[in-house]
């Protein structure tokens, strides 16, 4: 891959932001990442192991939600590492994964739910990544030399995995049409869209739940994907084999559910 710069926004969530940026580094790219104000230590960290590989690292912290914020993150890395080419974006969850501590209305039925925790949730995420859309397509626009901007959510994008999940579900389904209208407005620029949904723990599940959910819808002797499982597809989405591709929902769940 030649040298293109790559931003990765949420870099240290899960590990899988940090993976993406760390399989794209590999790939030669020089790296943008960004998190909020109580993760500078891990942006920090995590730079440094970038630039262990022989690219340029630099970090930003950034308030999704904001949009001077995110206006500001997409200018500072054009003037630090001359321009975006890919962007990897991770949107902002209103929840802590893999915790007992998520709001507690994500488990709410249609009938209990109440419209301001509904308005949490198609707050967080959509509004997270339509300002990310809006400000790294506009900069692959004017830079003239095309682009890739990739997506993440989960298998609740293409459809509703379990009852009382309806506001975190129709949230997933929000990010899938964003990515999928960016692709339309934007297909005559040669910026490729495309989005990958990923088989992890779903907020409401405990872990033994979660596995035995999984292990007996799932053909593939796997739980759930790991975040090397996701930067792999990222790294593909990022190259030229991916020059006819946008659009997609791409899934990466062990075959739980198919195309």
């Amino acid at each position: 891959m030649a040298r293109r710069t790559a931003i990765i926004t949420r870099s240290t969530q899960r590990l899988v932001g940090r993976s993406c940026a760390l399989r794209l580094a590999e790939d030669g790219c020089d790296v943008a990442i960004c998190d909020d104000s109580s993760k500078q230590s891990e942006l920090l960290e995590l730079k440094r192991e970038i630039e262990s590989k022989g690219v340029k690292c630099c970090s930003y912290i950034c308030d999704q939600l904001n949009e001077e914020d995110v206006k500001n993150l997409i200018g500072n890395v054009v003037e630090d590492l001359g321009g975006v080419d890919i962007a990897s974006l991770h949107q902002y969850m209103p929840f802590v994964y893999g915790l007992t501590r998520f709001i507690v209305s994500a488990t709410s039925t249609l009938a209990s739910m109440s419209v301001t925790d509904f308005d949490k949730y198609m707050t967080a995420r959509p509004r997270s990544l339509l300002l990310l859309l809006k400000y790294t397509s506009a900069q692959m626009i004017k830079q003239d030399r095309g682009g890739r901007v990739i997506g993440l959510t989960n298998m609740s994008a293409l459809q509703a995995l379990l009852p009382r999940l309806s506001a975190y579900t129709a949230a997933c389904f929000a990010i899938r049409g964003l990515m999928q209208t960016a692709a339309l407005e934007l297909g005559g620029t040669s910026t490729a869209e495309s989005a990958i949904a990923v088989l992890g723990s779903q907020p409401g599940w405990d872990l033994q739940e979660m596995q035995k959910a999984i292990s007996d819808r799932t053909p593939l002797p796997k739980n759930a994907a790991t975040s090397q499982d996701i930067a792999l597809v990222v790294g593909m989405l990022a190259s030229k084999e991916s020059d006819f591709m946008t659009g997609q929902t791409i899934l990466i769940n062990g075959g739980m559910m198919m195309n």
